[in-house]
């Protein structure tokens, strides 16, 4: 009989007390007793670590970054701090839907398959349905485009990857960690590297409710010049890629 693999939840948190019970209520129901929850703070001033702290549970493991990282190092240093076989990552005011962890676990389980990413619903602060003007592109099964065909769409920035909605192996976080030094967008890293080896699969299934609230409730145009330092920064991954 095979061994149930271990879970890890990678969360980076700052400043999340709004909404961090509902997600933190929404990922234990799927956890079982030996699976750990990883929250790497940095630097939160609100009252995020006591609630983080008064849910008492062995399970929730809580570290302090000793100076304001940012989220991508935070993130990266929750993963070099989990001890997974399956590893999810988490944003701090979504939402999980049932079932996630089984159905996106039986993906990785599947041969050559390093890292899996759904697609999700979005809600408002009130957990109300979002229904947007200007709809994101949806993924499809991993079989649908190439290699090159992949490549392309992150550039193009019609590829729909968030880290909220990945879970990969602990071999794929031994290979993806340390991040290169440049990341600007660590789930845009951690996709390049699994489509470098082919070992990414999409789930066409929403895994969770994606929260918009703030600065990300809308799609705001962003100035040329930035647009082209980010595809500059994509360049620059995808070389990184090519020599791990």
């Amino acid at each position: 009989m095979k061994n149930t693999p271990k879970i890890s939840v990678c969360m980076a948190t700052y400043n999340g007390a709004l909404f961090l019970r509902e997600q933190l209520d929404s990922i234990l129901l799927q956890l079982g007793t030996s699976d750990e929850i990883i929250v790497v703070d940095d630097g939160s001033s609100d009252t995020t670590i006591s609630i983080l702290e008064g849910y008492k549970d062995t399970r929730i493991c809580i570290f302090l970054n000793p100076k304001n990282l940012g989220a991508v190092r935070t993130f990266e240093r929750a993963i070099m701090l989990s001890t997974g076989d399956h590893i999810f990552l988490s944003d701090q005011d979504d939402v999980w839907l049932p079932g996630r962890v089984a159905h996106m676990g039986q993906v990785l389980q599947q041969p050559n398959v390093a890292l899996v990413v759904s697609n999700y619903d979005e809600i408002d602060q009130a957990g109300n349905p979002v229904f947007r003007t200007v709809q994101l592109p949806q993924l499809t099964d991993t079989t649908a485009t190439s290699a090159t065909n992949k490549r392309l769409s992150i550039m193009l920035g019609k590829m729909n990857y968030f880290g909220c909605a990945m879970a990969f192996t602990r071999a794929f976080a031994q290979q993806a960690t340390p991040f290169p030094r440049r990341t600007e967008c660590h789930d845009i890293w951690l996709a390049i590297l699994a489509i470098r080896f082919g070992g990414i699969a999409h789930l066409p299934e929403p895994t969770l409710a994606r929260r918009l609230h703030g600065s990300n409730l809308s799609l705001r145009k962003r100035a040329l010049w930035k647009k082209l330092r980010t595809r500059l920064n994509f360049c620059w991954l995808f070389f990184a890629a090519q020599v791990r």
